[in-house]
């Protein structure tokens, strides 16, 4: 049932809503997470496409991993 409604209706739920506060003042726009569809959206997830491929984001989990422990000494 899920499937059929996003088939007929997948042109209207494309779309995020939009988020003043967050998605505009907060980021100016540039958040791919808050990015509304359309070329802006284009734009962006081709500027992050190539940073978020398997290979490279295993050459960051030393990174992540070192920003990981420096999060959690800072909550405790």
């Amino acid at each position: 049932a899920a499937a059929d409604i996003m088939e007929k209706e997948g042109g209207s739920l494309v779309d995020r809503p939009r988020s003043i506060a967050a998605g505009e003042m907060l980021s100016k726009g540039m958040h791919i997470l808050m990015a509304r569809s359309g070329d802006r959206f284009r734009r962006l997830r081709k500027a992050v496409h190539t940073h978020l491929q398997p290979k490279v984001a295993n050459a960051h989990q030393d990174m992540q991993r070192e920003n990981a422990i420096i999060f959690i000494l800072d909550m405790l």
